[in-house]
This record gives C-alpha cells, structure tokens and sequence, in this order.
C-alpha cells in the first residue's frame, strides 16, 4: 500500500472539516463584556429597611433605589416610554450615594417623584458617565405608572410560544375582538420586560426573530383602552431552539465523506 498517497488523498477532507469548523466557531458572534456593577429599583414608598425587589406598577408618587453603585453620586434621567410615551425627557435629578455596608458600592433613596398615568424608563449614572454612556455604569428600569385609574379587564386571551427550528419564536394568542387592544412586552433571561408592540381587532400572533440561540425570552400580555393599562393578563415563557449551522453541516458532510472514502479505500 502506498502510504503517502493515501495520506494525500484522505488529506483534503480533513482540512474541509476543519477549516469548517473553524469558520462554525468564528461566526459564533462573541459576547461583549460590560462593567455591571449596581443596580435601580423602583418603588411604590420609601422602606426604612430596603430590600431589592422592584414594583415596575407604581402609584403617582414613587421612589427610586440604587444598590452597589460604582461611585458615590451622579444623575437620574426618566423618559416617557412606549406604548404612551415617545421616549422624551420628563425629570432629571442628582442622586448621592452613601457607601453600602458591606463596602460594595454605594446606595440611594430618591423621592418621592410624581408623573401621570403612563410608561416610563429610568436610567441611573455615576458621576463620571451620561445618557447613552454604557462604559460608564449605566442602569436603567422600565416602569408603570397608574393614579388611581379605573382597572381595565383583560379579555379572554391565552398565550403560547413556540420555538421554531430556524431560530425564531411564533407567540400566538386568541384572536381580538372588536374594540379590544393588548400590548406586548418580553423579557430575555429573567430581566426587566421591554414593550414590543400594540395589538387590536383581528390579530392573534407576533412573529419574532430578534432572538438568540440558546437565551430564555418570556412574553406577558397586558390590555390596554388607549390610556390605561391593565396588569398582566398572561405570561408564556420559551428558549429558542439552536440552528444547525450550515458550516457545521458542510463540516458533517465532509466527515461522513471521509467515512465514505475510508470504507472504499479499504474495499479496495
């Protein structure tokens, strides 16, 4: 048998899979790594002994928390958000921080705030950073405020998500009847819900491909009469399904030709 011919041979196929899988693995989209130290909740009063949960419902009059802040002060920023806002300034404050007892950061107490009825986004910054500034610690919270408006009903609705193979994720729900209109909101990975989109008469599904392999998105529907929102009617939960990349496929296929050519080889 002749030994270098054969290495010369099966030699083509091995670099095809390998140079396939290298490419597989460099078109994996690298994570970014951001400094996250803090964190904002929001709150219906003031606690004497705060804890870290968050109440994105709150009344006209609210408060606003920071914990393990990087610096000692810096700025509040809250804008008008949709579905009733359009992203506009509406107050700006200076937070001062007081160091945490475990001398992990800092902490704030701020308030009591008043808006009307509505969606708003706060964001929260240090000293040394401004809006738009993710480098220099950032941290935002989406909120709800509701002054004693009349509750609105949630219509009958039943949510479901569904992973599709390519990635996607089909969110369904019954169809709306007429005067009927609901918003949708996700989540990624157990974090804040962020607004989608608006929904009325005759729809019963969203189609979402702004999703990642791999990462945990759960949908909640709340109704809503044009002015007020109601809390949440349903919430379904779904990770997306991981594509079968076609560099991985060629990968495959160039082992399994390499099988092939082995069992001839040896025939022969």
């Amino acid at each position: 048998m002749d030994t270098k011919n054969n290495k010369r041979r099966y030699g083509p196929p091995i670099l095809a899979f390998l140079v396939a899988i290298l490419l597989a693995l460099a078109a994996t989209p690298a994570e970014a790594h951001v400094n996250n130290q803090g964190t904002i909740k929001v709150h219906d009063s003031a606690d004497a002994d705060p804890d870290q949960r968050n109440e994105p419902h709150v009344d006209c009059d609210f408060w606003i928390e920071g914990f393990n802040m990087f610096d000692d002060s810096g700025e509040l920023v809250i804008y008008d958000w949709p579905p009733t806002g359009n992203k506009s300034e509406v107050l700006r404050d200076v937070w001062i921080g007081t160091e945490e007892e475990d001398g992990d950061g800092h902490h704030f107490l701020n308030g009591p705030y008043t808006l009307p009825s509505g969606h708003y986004r706060v964001e929260a910054f240090s000293d040394g950073g401004h809006p738009g500034n993710d480098t220099h610690f950032a941290k935002a919270k989406m909120f709800w405020v509701k002054c004693g408006a009349e509750p609105v009903e949630c219509p009958p609705i039943d949510i479901t998500a569904v992973a599709n193979d390519d990635g996607s994720i089909t969110v369904s729900w019954d169809e709306l009847g007429e005067g009927e209109m609901i918003n949708l909101y996700r989540a990624e990975d157990g974090g804040d819900f962020v607004f989608i989109s608006m929904f009325g008469e005759g729809t019963n599904g969203y189609f979402d491909t702004d999703t990642e392999v791999g990462v945990t998105y759960e949908y909640a529907v709340t109704s809503f009469d044009g002015t007020t929102e109601s809390e949440v009617c349903d919430t379904v939960e779904v990770t997306a399904i991981p594509v079968f990349s076609t560099l991985l496929a060629g990968g495959l296929a160039a082992m399994l030709g390499i099988g092939a050519y082995v069992m001839i080889g040896r025939r022969r």
